[in-house]
This record gives structure tokens, C-alpha cells and sequence, in this order.
């Protein structure tokens, strides 16, 4: 076809036409995969449709063996088989069970809480728990995933509001609401029997928005309501904790004297969720304390159930259960939790009589006798009959109650995580994943599945090693079979920032250091767990951990912990409260040094023992300078004077430096690792590749060419001696990635064509270079009509382009057409080029307000902002009332040149200022976002502001009506020229506004111009 104007027209409607088609596609196939890692879609619909039938081919149940050992093949059979089997179930036992829980569990559900589980929920918390939960989840009997009622929620959502809170308001659940599919999943290879598949629930999304609702109200009660033993499903609880405990356990039976003092067990409970009795459920809630509307509204939940069973993704038969939990319905862990909670109780009344020891690990910490993971329990008592049977009699007087039973023949294979990774490695050989998708796989699943171990337990070098081999492996040849592949670039490159030119790759080694480093931390600060204090105890824990050496004879666990506290002290320091606890010269206390503590000036003869409370005045309000000079050099009296101020009726307490909250998190410990390991020095040419607009697969492709790895015949010739190196649409010239990119004919045409540039007038090199000129191009090659992102785009295209060309010739032999080349880079351009359209899309809302506006009738504003300077820095507060008349304007010096600190100073001026002029109604406006967070949420605030955070609330809870916000800076420049100008000048107090600086007065009188009045 002559590519005329008009043959063009209809050609590009119907390439849009076919791209629609192909994202419609993508997407079909996407959510079939259920591959919930793979976060950006490529046209990759092989990859989700391999995906797909990997999976359905893995669930499909072919044959079922009985009983009797006859085997059944026929779907029918299969279906009746199944349905008789989960009817038996479903069936309830009808335990008898006492009312008062013979007096095991206390009522600890308040009124307020009560009334907070039934309370209806308005339409911004329905809407806010829809966008929290999966768009992806497969449906249920309804057939709509969470993306349906995202997508169209301005048609659905008063609907789906008015349903929710018709449940919470009468109590009651249409049955159509609550049918649920069952779906069988195998949990072995070959599984042939009933008790070989897992059923999980598929519920309407309907149900889940009010089950989560449920969930979400109730998780801040239940850490007053389980056991410490329970660390899953529970709030500021880690499963791990326990995982560290049962290895503790495990090294004191092996150090025992007699090694049959103590005996623990495993028990696994059959069909756990399956068999849970409603009636015990319920029984369970009224013992604890909630009152008969709540547990009427998890009865509904849990009883007005329908189920139908999916057998190979067609629907069977239909039954309705008399007893069990859904495993799918986000309530189901937390009422399971509940429930074994009643077995903890049974066990610590027998601990209370003396009955059942338990495994002691140290002096001052109570021994240990049971251990839960959700619905996964160890137990631990003396090596006595009496005492196993007494703890057997806790185990069946549980059962009674609640209908479960104990599977007795639970059995599994164990292998080792490095095993188990080369094994899903060769499984994703069968996947068709661009590098871009292999990338993210890597970092979502491959290098998160040793996960609990690293948590644990310092892992050998050699297994390190070894997991990272795999992961190279099938970064660089993916379905190369044998252990040598491609490298052209050393492992510890790809791990590095992208910043540096990596593609931030964990190392196993760097990440278990910063996993481990997490559990010492715990132990440093003290948190308040039994793990901790059972660790505490049994290692034998001082003050001086830090510095103390490590034990002769130390489990597995805590010689990893021990190894971590040199990655844990770079970044803990203690925050000065009372100072009473904090030694001057042995405690790290200032965060400004660089070991976080002081050194004694050089002069002085002596060095007396110190706390930091006697470096403080006499009302421990600030520094006292006289000391200070007499102890210290001017830097260390610098970078104490920059400590965050403090509440002498706060505790001294550790922070972790490397966070903004100070608290320990394991990215920024592992940010820590690999700062050693990495030259911290920003590579501009692959960080503006990676902050670019361009799709992810198109900045792979830019990175691969930057980073020199592009198998270019030139660059494999040294594996290949006998390899002919001429450029496949020249032969004329060596292959390199200069020359097929930018030089050759093919490449200049394109080049000119398309952007209208000529190569030959740029001198290029290396492959760094050809990319410095996509990603920053210069006046010379970018003119008025086409910007830089533009040619970026159309530039890399072009490097796409000609690769694909190039592998065609090269693998297929095909013809190199320019024609063609032409025409996909048009379809291409179509493709990619809105992203261009819409570069940075933020609303307003989010922005805040443009310009200051004037407060209601009666209500006062005052405005606050800080200069930093290099010494010491100045606030800034402008107060004016509804009319836009100045009420008042004051600046003040603050010794502090941290910008956090000097904008927390200044709102807490404010707070004061308020009341002291006998303000009642006041609205405080701030520039500084991370202060105005951090009062309305006080629990995630910069370690940095912390006390200053906690006067502000003090202060302002004084007033009758206040309201703190933040603005842009433009609705905020009256207190920022003050300040800039205080601070300029040296100049602090109260400013006359007819005799103040012009650029005050120039600002008050446009803010007054443009504000909007509202009287």
C-alpha cells in the first residue's frame, strides 16, 4: 500500500483500533494470571496467558481416590465426592459448651468499643475500605472484582453505600449477598484425596467491603484480648517472634543436663477453619465482652451462607454449612484467633495450679509452654506423664468446645530455601518475560522467598552465595540450561541503586544483615514483647549490650543477633528526654557527630562522670553554656545546641537515626549494608533514565545500552573467537554499540528521518554517550518545536527499533525494510506518546491553597514560617482577622539551623502566642507538610520533633477551636518574607506595619487584595 495521505488516515483508525483490542487483551489475561507482582503491563499477554493455564492445569482435578482406594474419574463422581465430604464438614457436632466459659476469659470489650464495631459506617469509610482492597482478587458468585466498583463507583457506589449500611443498621444479610464459591486448591503435586486440597471461599465483593469494615474496627482491640503467645493476625506483634523462640527452646533441649526434662509439641488441627463450631464462636465474643449487636452481626457474617462448589471452574452442586469459617473472608484469621485463644487459657490455668512447667530460658522471664502461629501451635512441658496428660486434657476439653480435632498423621518434606529457589527459577524458565518483567519477578518473588529464614537466623556465606547465583543465572540466560552463563556484568553492580547504575538487586548476604539487624534492635530498645524479654533474660543483657562481648555458648539465632549490633550502632542513638539515663562520654546521645558521641576537649585534664542532665540548666529548659564550653570544642557544643528539644517528662529512649520516625525498619538498615558495599556517587546519565517518562521496558533498554551489556558482536567476540563481528545492514563495520546505533547508514537515516538531526556533526565514543544524547539533549539538537521529553521519547524508540531490526536480521534473516521501520515507529509513537500529554497531573486538593484567603467571622489566622541560617535560624508569626486587618506580626531567634526543627518551633509559638493574646478561635497555617502530619498524627512524627510535637497538642488542646493546615508557600508569604527579613537583618519581636520592611507590607496588602471574603 502507497503510503499516500490518503492511505494513511484509514491506517492509523485501524492501528488504534488493534491496540485497543491488544490492551483489551492484556488486560483479560492479566487478571486471569492472577500474577499480582507483575505491576506494569508490556503487551505481555503470552507471559499472562502461560500464566493462566500453568495454573489452571496445576488445579485441575482429574481423579480422586476414595476411601476404599477405588479410584473415581468422572466429573459427577468428583462433584458428589467433594459436596458429601464438605457436607460432613460443614456438619455441626453440637458441643456442649458453658456459657461463662467456665470463668477463662475476661470481659475486656469497653462501650465505646462496642459501639464502635456496630456503629453504621458513613460513605467516605465504605468508599476508603473499597480503595484499599485488591482490584484483582478473583470475584465471587457475582463475577466483579474490586476494579468493577473502583472503576464505575460514581454509578455503583451509593448503591454499594447503601447496602452496607443497611447490614450495620438492621442486622441483616440477604443470602444472595453472602453465597460463596468454593474452589479447590491442591497443597501437594498429585493431590488425589480430600484432605490434599485447601477450599477457598470466593464471597462477593459486597461481603468482603463489610467483613473488612469488621476487621478493621476490631484489630485495635485484640491485643488486649489474646494471649502474648498469638503473634499472628495480632496488631504490633511479628510471627517471627515466635519462629526465634521455638529455635531458643530448641537450643536449650540440646544444653540440658537431662536431656529428657522437657517435651514439646506440634499440633496441626484437621480442617481448622472447616470445623469451628458457630455456637463456640459466638460464646467466645460474649465471654470477652462484646455485646449482643456486635455478635449478632458476626453471626450474619458468618451463618447466612450458601455455598457452591467449583470444580475445574464450573459450578457444581450447592450445600449450606451448619458450622466453620470461610478461608477467603478477611474476617475469618481474626475470629479463628479468638477462639484458640480459649486453649492459651486452658493452658495458663494449669500453669497458674502448677500442673504443666513449661521450658525455662532465663532467670526473671516466665517458661515457656506454648507457642502459636494462627492455627499452627507448639507446646512444651516436663518430661511427665502427669503433666502430658494434663496438657492432653486441655488439648480435648478445647476440642469438645469447639469441634475441631487434632490431625494426627500430619506430615510433610522440608528442604532448603537455596533448593527451593533453584527450583522456581527452573519453573520460570517456561515464562516469557520481557527484562523488564524478569526484573520486577526478581525483586517481588525470587529475592522475598527466604524471607522468614533471613528473619531469623544469620545465613551462611556459601548458601548466600549460592541463592545469589541463582537469581544471576536467571537474570542473564533465563532458559540456559547448566550453571556457566552470560555475565557481563559482576553481580555486585546489579545490586546497586539505580542512582549509581544498578538495577537494585538485593544481595541475600546485605538483606539477612539488615533482617537480623532488626531483632537487634528489638533487644537494644527494649521492646516491650516476650520474645525480647525471654531473649534478654537467657542471653544474660546489660545496658552496655552494645559494647559487651558476645557469650561462649550462644544458639544459632542469637550469634546472628550478636553479629548485627555493629550495623545496629551506626545508626542508634539515644533521644535526650530527662537525661538522667544517658552517660555524656560512653552513650551515643548526638546525633550531629558522626559516632553519636562527644569527645573531651584537649585541654582538659580530668574527665568527670557525667549524665546528660547535669550539662542542662537549673530548670532543664536548655543547655547550660558554661559547662558546655568548659567540656567541649565548638563543633560537638554546635551539634548538642542541635539537639531536639526535649521533655524532661519523657524517658531518655533509643531512635534509630536512619528513619525519619525513628524507628528501626529494615530498608533503611539495608540502605545502611549497601552504602559501605557501593560507591555512593550519583551516575546523572542512569538516574535520569530512570526518572524519565518513558515506560519501564523502553528504560531497560536505555540502562542495558548505558550499562554496556547489549550483546553486540563486538562485545561476545572475546567468548567467540570465530565469530564474524561486521555489522549485519552494512558490513561495512565492527558491530559495536556506537556504530549500529548511531553511525550506520540504517542508523542515520532514522535518525534523520524521524528527528531531523545528522549524526555525523556528533563525535560519539561510548555507549554512555549515545544515551547522554537521548535523556539530555542539548540546544543543538532540541529546538522550539520539539521539546525534551519528546526527542527522549522519539530517540529511544529509534534505539528500540533498530535493536529489534538488528535481532530480526541476525536470529530470522529477515530483510532490513525502512519502511517498515517507519511504519512501527509510528504505530509506536501512537503507543507511547500519551504519557507525554498529561506529564504530572496533581489536583488541587492536595496542593492546597493558592493564594491566602481570610478566615470566618470571629476567627483569627495566623500564619507561620522559619529562615534557616548556618548558626542559628529565625520564626516568623503573622496573625490577621476576618477583615484581612493585621493583628499582630513577631519574629523570633531559634537556636537551631535543622529546618524541620525551626518550622516545629515556630507553630509551637504560635500555640503560645494564641493564648497568651486570649484567642478562642484560631486557624494556624503552616508551609512545612511534615509538621502539620505530624500533629494529627502524633504516632508517625520525625524523631527530630518529636517533643516539640507533643507540647504543640498541649498547647493547642488549651484553646476552644483551633485548626491546623498546610498551605503552598504562595498562601503563606507574609511570615516567610518576615522571617527571611529577621533573619537577614538580625533583627527579632514586633514589627509596625505602617514603619515595616516594603517587602512585608508589599505582600500583606496583595494577600489582602486577592483574599476572598466570606461575610
Amino acid at each position: 500500500m502507497d503510503p499516500s495521505q490518503e492511505n494513511l488516515s484509514p491506517e492509523a483508525a485501524l492501528q488504534l483500533e488493534i491496540n485497543e483490542w491488544l490492551e483489551r487483551e492484556e488486560v483479560k489475561w492479566r487478571q486471569k494470571s492472577r500474577e499480582l507482582w507483575l505491576k506494569e503491563g508490556d503487551r505481555n499477554s503470552k507471559f499472562f496467558h502461560l500464566s493462566t493455564l500453568v495454573r489452571r492445569r496445576k488445579n485441575y482435578i482429574t481423579e480422586i481416590q476414595l476411601d476404599s482406594g477405588r479410584w473415581i474419574h468422572s466429573r459427577d463422581d468428583i462433584a458428589n465426592y467433594f459436596t458429601l465430604k464438605f457436607s460432613n464438614v460443614f456438619h455441626s457436632s453440637l458441643p456442649q459448651i458453658p456459657s461463662d466459659m467456665e470463668g477463662l476469659l475476661e470481659s475486656k470489650v469497653s462501650d465505646s468499643e462496642n459501639a464502635l464495631l456496630s456503629r453504621v459506617p458513613d460513605a467516605d469509610e465504605v468508599k476508603k475500605v473499597v480503595w484499599e482492597m485488591n482490584s484483582h482478587k478473583a470475584p465471587g458468585p457475582d463475577g466483579l472484582p474490586g476494579l468493577f466498583f473502583k472503576k464505575y463507583w460514581d454509578t455503583v457506589g451509593m448503591q454499594v453505600i447503601a447496602a452496607v449500611q443497611s447490614f450495620f443498621r438492621d442486622g441483616w444479610l440477604l443470602s444472595q449477598m453472602n453465597h460463596t464459591y468454593i474452589t479447590l486448591i491442591p497443597k501437594r503435586q498429585g493431590a488425589s484425596n480430600f484432605n490434599q486440597f485447601r477450599p477457598i471461599s470466593l464471597c462477593n465483593f459486597y461481603y468482603k467491603i463489610i467483613s473488612k469494615i469488621l476487621v478493621l474496627r476490631l484489630r485495635p482491640i485484640l491485643p488486649k484480648l489474646i494471649d502474648p503467645a498469638q503473634v499472628a493476625f495480632v496488631p504490633d506483634r511479628w510471627i517471627v517472634e515466635n519462629v526465634v523462640l521455638a529455635q531458643e527452646v530448641v537450643h536449650t533441649f540440646h544444653n540440658m543436663k537431662r536431656k529428657k526434662g522437657s517435651v514439646g509439641f506440634k499440633l496441626d488441627f484437621k480442617k481448622a477453619y472447616d470445623s469451628l463450631e458457630w455456637d463456640f464462636i459466638l460464646a467466645v465474643m460474649r465471654a470477652m465482652g462484646f455485646d449482643q449487636k456486635v455478635v449478632d452481626l458476626i453471626h450474619q457474617c458468618i451463618s447466612a451462607i450458601q455455598f457452591t462448589l467449583l470444580l475445574n471452574g464450573t459450578k457444581s452442586s450447592s450445600f449450606t454449612p451448619a458450622r466453620g469459617l470461610r478461608q477467603g473472608d478477611p474476617l475469618s484469621p481474626y475470629l479463628f484467633i479468638m477462639c484458640a485463644d480459649v486453649l492459651a487459657r486452658l493452658i495458663n490455668r494449669e500453669i497458674a495450679k502448677g500442673s504443666i512447667k513449661g521450658v525455662k530460658l532465663g532467670l526473671g522471664v516466665a517458661a515457656i509452654s506454648k507457642l502459636f502461629y494462627a492455627d499452627d501451635v507448639l507446646l512444651f512441658c516436663g518430661a511427665k506423664i502427669s503433666e502430658v496428660d494434663v496438657l492432653m486434657n486441655c488439648i480435648d476439653k478445647y476440642c469438645l468446645w469447639s469441634g475441631q480435632s487434632i490431625s494426627i498423621e500430619k506430615s510433610g518434606i522440608f528442604v532448603s530455601k537455596g533448593e527451593k529457589l533453584e527450583a522456581r527459577a527452573n519453573w520460570w524458565k517456561s515464562k516469557s518475560l520481557s527484562w523488564m518483567g524478569r526484573a520486577t519477578l526478581i525483586k517481588a518473588v525470587a529475592q522475598s522467598s527466604p524471607l522468614y529464614t533471613m528473619s531469623t537466623c544469620k545465613l551462611p556465606k556459601k548458601l548466600c552465595n549460592d541463592m545469589d547465583g541463582v537469581v544471576r543465572k536467571f537474570w542473564w540466560s533465563p532458559k540456559k540450561s547448566g550453571i556457566k552463563c552470560y555475565s557481563p556484568m559482576p553481580w555486585k553492580e546489579l545490586c546497586q541503586p539505580l542512582s549509581v547504575g544498578g538495577l537494585r538487586f538485593r544481595s541475600f548476604e546485605s538483606f539477612n544483615e539488615a533482617m537480623i539487624a532488626k531483632l537487634a534492635w528489638w533487644v537494644l530498645s527494649g521492646r516491650d514483647s516476650f520474645c525480647v524479654t525471654v531473649l534478654k533474660a537467657k542471653c544474660h543483657v546489660g545496658s552496655n549490650w552494645l559494647n559487651a562481648p558476645p557469650p561462649r555458648s550462644a544458639s544459632f539465632v542469637w550469634r546472628g543477633i550478636e553479629g548485627a549490633k555493629v550495623l545496629v550502632a551506626r545508626g542508634a542513638c539515644k533521644l535526650v528526654g530527662s537525661g538522667d539515663s544517658i552517660l555524656v562520654w560512653s552513650d551515643p546521645w548526638i546525633p550531629g557527630l558522626s559516632n553519636f558521641k562527644p569527645l573531651p576537649k584537649a585541654s582538659l585534664e580530668e574527665i568527670p562522670c557525667l549524665v546528660v542532665s547535669q550539662l542542662m540548666n537549673y530548670a532543664k529548659s536548655d543547655w547550660n553554656l558554661g559547662i558546655l564550653n568548659s567540656l567541649f570544642d565548638k563543633d560537638t557544643i554546635q551539634a548538642i545546641q542541635n539537639i531536639p528539644k526535649w521533655n524532661i517528662n519523657q524517658m531518655d529512649k533509643w531512635i534509630w537515626v536512619k528513619s525519619s520516625n525513628g524507628e528501626f525498619s529494615v530498608k533503611s538498615a539495608f540502605k545502611e549494608v549497601i552504602h559501605e558495599d557501593f560507591d555512593p556517587e550519583i551516575n546523572v546519565v542512569m538516574n535520569q533514565i530512570w526518572k524519565s517518562n518513558l515506560h519501564q521496558r523502553l528504560k531497560m533498554h536505555l540502562w542495558r545500552i548505558a550499562a554496556g551489556v547489549l550483546p553486540t558482536k563486538e562485545s561476545i567476540c572475546r567468548f567467540l573467537p570465530n565469530l564474524d563481528i561486521s555489522c549485519p545492514f552494512c558490513n561495512a563495520c565492527p558491530e559495536s554499540v556506537v556504530h549500529i546505533f548511531w553511525e550506520c547508514d540504517l542508523a542515520r537515516a532514522l535518525w534523520m528521518g524521524i528527528i531531523g538531526i545528522r549524526t555525523d556533526y556528533f563525535q560519539l565514543t561510548s555507549a554512555s554517550d549515545l544515551v547522554e544524547v537521548v535523556v539530555f539533549p542539548n540546544a543543538e539538537v532540541v529546538d522550539e518545536l520539539l521539546n525534551s521529553d519528546i526527542f527522549t521519547l522519539k530517540g529511544t524508540l529509534i534505539l528500540d527499533l533498530l535493536w529489534k531490526t538488528r535481532n530480526s536480521k541476525v536470529y530470522d534473516e529477515r530483510p532490513v525494510e525502512i519502511r517498515g521501520i517507519m511504519n512501527s515507529f509510528r504505530s509506536l509513537w501512537s503507543d507511547h506518546s500519551s504519557i507525554l500529554k498529561v506529564p504530572g497531573f496533581i489536583s488541587h486538593i492536595s496542593l492546597g491553597a493558592e493564594g491566602w484567603t481570610r478566615p470566618n467571622c470571629g476567627v483569627i489566622k495566623i500564619n507561620c514560617d522559619a529562615a534557616v541560617g548556618s548558626l542559628f535560624s529565625s520564626i516568623a508569626a503573622v496573625a490577621r482577622d476576618w477583615r484581612g486587618k493585621l493583628v499582630f506580626a513577631l519574629s523570633k531567634k531559634v537556636n537551631t539551623v535543622i529546618p524541620l526543627q525551626a518550622e516545629a518551633e515556630a507553630i509551637l509559638w504560635v500555640g503560645q502566642l494564641s493564648i497568651s493574646h486570649g484567642f478562642s478561635n484560631v486557624i494556624i497555617e503552616s508551609d512545612c507538610k511534615a509538621c502539620v502530619d505530624a500533629v494529627n498524627a502524633l504516632g508517625n512524627c520525625p524523631w527530630l520533633i518529636q517533643s516539640v510535637m507533643v507540647a504543640i497538642v498541649d498547647v493547642l488542646s488549651d484553646l476552644i477551636f483551633w485548626k491546623l493546615c498546610w498551605v503552598r508557600r504562595s498562601a503563606n508569604r507574609a511570615p516567610h518574607v518576615f522571617a527571611k527579613w529577621s533573619q537577614l537583618h538580625l533583627s527579632w519581636g514586633p514589627l509596625n506595619f505602617c514603619f515595616g520592611p516594603p517587602s512585608f507590607v508589599s505582600v500583606c496588602n496583595e494577600d489582602l487584595v486577592g483574599s476572598v471574603s466570606y461575610f
